[in-house]
Formats: structure tokens, sequence, C-alpha cells
């Protein structure tokens, strides 16, 4: 049985697979978007309808969360629409940013409509508007059962943009989706309120009333930290970093990695990093040094990077380099299965240390020994050099009139 959702997205979405494409990610966006204003349409006004039938506060707040969730996904398309234009001379680095902005623009919705209906929630707690007598003698408990079906409906939309928006990796999906799931929590506390009336208490209407503008206030303010804080530049994850630093690593002349710097442009994201060779590296080696580096980083992690070569001895790679040989010495002296070791190469950067080393075994030798030489070896230099990350890599002597381990 295939899920609506990814019925949705094989209909309505062209290349649907493709979604490191700007186009197609517009396409996610404005299937969700579409869904979005038409659901949030139909319940938006059955809830306005049946709150101002009723009197009932928490209904008409919630009916207004609706339509801001109507309204938001009207700014996420419009934004993600100006976030699908290609670089342009003033904006070389795209539009990627309007995701963004659009992400903002719902924070500020969310919270306005907040604020307006905190006050006849209020006024309502405190006995200023009493609650209307009709709302017993038209609504009753036959509302419940309806109400529920508005929280289903909610549920599922929550859903579909939490999927979408993991599928092509948009906090703006995501947040939407963290707006139906609260509009689909603040229906449950209308529920409680119109079973509260119902029992005899009515200023329950207004406690639940400013539930629900809690739900709203909350996601709008917690949504806006998040996107200003984007907008402000935040620093790289340290899984990123360790990426960029390990793409650079996988480049045969590369000493050192530092100065790794991440410039994120919404939908794209640039990275800067100095890369240290070796001082008698030649220019033109050393040019196809850093084209490598930006396409393994462009290769491994989809972003684009510009490399800042730099030549010089590093005394602190020097002398971790000369521990190693002397580590690497005294364990093949130990493990008669070890004939020898080749192709030392060490990285470093302010946050990484690694190795790469390749180590000549035995013929013959059964798997699971090589795995214990791997293991062994990586703790001994863990353990007396500190090394972060270390790879080895084994192959098996062609024959055994090896030199000796110097």
């Amino acid at each position: 049985m295939i899920w609506p959702g990814t019925w949705l997205v094989r209909t309505f979405v062209h290349d649907h697979r493709n979604v490191t494409d700007q186009k197609v990610r517009y396409g996610y966006v404005s299937l969700e978007a579409w869904v979005s204003i038409l659901v949030n349409l139909l319940l938006g006004t059955s809830k306005l309808v049946l709150g101002l039938l009723s009197g009932n506060i928490a209904l008409t707040a919630d009916a207004a969360h609706t339509y801001g969730d109507m309204a938001s996904s009207v700014v996420l398309m419009a934004s993600m629409r100006v976030a699908a234009r290609p670089p342009d001379e003033e904006h070389p680095h795209g539009h990627g940013r309007a995701e963004v902005i659009g992400t903002l623009a719902l924070a500020v919705l969310l919270i306005i409509t907040a604020v307006e209906f905190a006050h006849p929630a209020i006024d309502r707690l405190l006995g200023l508007h009493p609650l209307p007598q009709k709302i017993t003698k038209v609504m009753g408990w036959r509302m419940v059962p309806v109400l529920i079906v508005f929280w289903a409906v909610k549920e599922w939309m929550a859903r579909f943009s939490s999927h979408l928006g993991e599928r092509i990796s948009s906090e703006a999906l995501i947040g939407d989706a963290q707006h139906h799931r609260s509009d689909a929590l603040a229906t449950l506390l209308v529920v409680f309120s119109f079973v509260g009336t119902e029992m005899g208490y009515p200023r329950l209407d207004g406690l639940f009333g400013l539930g629900v503008v809690g739900f709203i206030g909350w996601a709008g303010l917690h949504l806006a930290r998040r996107t200003i804080s984007r907008l402000m530049g935040e620093a790289p994850s340290e899984d990123l970093i360790a990426g960029i630093v390990s793409g650079a690593a996988s480049i045969g002349g590369v000493r050192g990695v530092h100065g790794v710097e991440v410039h994120d442009y919404g939908n794209h994201k640039v990275a800067s990093l100095h890369v240290d060779v070796a001082p008698e590296m030649s220019a033109g080696e050393s040019h196809r040094v850093a084209t490598m580096v930006e396409e393994a980083i462009r290769r491994r992690l989809g972003m684009s990077a510009t490399v800042h070569i730099e030549a010089g001895e590093s005394p602190e790679i020097n002398s971790r380099l000369s521990r190693i040989e002397d580590v690497l010495q005294d364990f093949a002296k130990k493990e008669k299965a070890v004939l020898g070791f080749h192709a030392i190469h060490v990285t470093s950067s302010e946050r990484h240390f690694t190795v790469d080393l390749h180590l000549t075994l035995a013929p013959g030798l059964p798997v699971e020994d090589s795995h214990r030489i791997e293991h062994e070896l990586a703790e001994k230099l863990n353990l007396d050099i500190g090394v972060a990350k270390i790879n080895v890599h084994c192959e098996p002597a062609e024959h055994e009139d090896l030199p000796p381990i110097p």
C-alpha cells in the first residue's frame, strides 16, 4: 500500500528523486503549500463558523491559527519561488536565503496571532465576557467527534510536511510541520474546552483558549529564534567541519588543514579552508591538489569550496610523524606478521588529527588476524600519541623476501 503522501509526491513532483535540484525542491514546497492551503481553508472556515455559532474563544482562536497556517504556506511558497532563482550579478551565490527570510515571516505571523487572541481569552477566563448559553443548545457534545476529525487531519498534515522537509532537508517545511502539529494540539485543547463547558465550567474556555495561544506563541518564538540565529551566521557543526577536513585529508599531498569557514546561503553552502603542503611542492602540483580538494568536498558534502594553499614546514606534523614511525617500528618488531609499513599520511587541523598508513602483512594471514592487528595498532597510536583518527590499510606481501623493518 502506498502512503498518500508518497502518491502525491510521485504524481505532482517531476523528477522527485533529484532532491538536490532547486527546481525539484521548489516542486516539493509547492506541493506541500497547495495541500496545506486547501486543507487549512476548509478546516479554518469550519472552525470559524462553529466558533462564532458557539461563542467559544478557544475554537475561534484555533480557527485563526489554522488560517495562519494557510497564510504561512503562501509566504513559504513565495519565498521558495524566489530561492529557486539562479545566481545573478547582484547575488552570485543565488537567492537561497529567501527561504530563511520567508521562514522568519511565518514566525512573525504566528506571534501576532498569539498576541491578538490572548486578550479575549484572558477576558473569558476572568468572567468579563460570559460564554453564550446557545453553545449548549446548538453544539453540545456533538462537537467532540467533529473536533477529533479536525485533529486527525492536522496531524496528518504535520507528518506530511515533516516527511517532505526531511526528504529535501528544508527547515522551512519542517517549521511548517511544527505549525500543523501545534494546530493539532490546539484542537485537542478545544475539545477539553467544550467538555469543560458542557460540565458546567465555562471559564475553562478562557483557560484552554490561553493554552491555544501558548501553542501559537511558542511555535512563533521558537521558529523566530532559530531563523534569526541562522541569519546572524551560525557556527558550522562539528560533523560538517569533520567532513570538510576528512575530504581534504583524502587527497595526497595535504599535510594540514586550518582556517575552515562555512558560509550559509540558504540552500547552498560555501566552504573556505587553508591547506598545508610541503614547501618543495611545485606551483602546478599545488594547484592540482587544491582542485582535487575542492572536488572531494563537493562530491562528499554537496557544497562548493575555496582552497588556499600554504607551503611550509609544520613542526607539529613533523614531530608526530617521527613519533608515529617510532611506534610502527616497535609494533612491527613485536608483531611478526607485520613485514613493513609505507605511505604514512598525516593531516591535522585545529580540531582533528588523522593518520592514514599502509601495513604489509605476511602472505596467507587470516582476515581475523588482520583485523586484530589493525585494532591493536590503532589503540597503541591513540595511547602513545593521542591520534584522533587512524585509518590502517592492510596489504598482503607478494613474497616473503622483503627488506627488514628499519
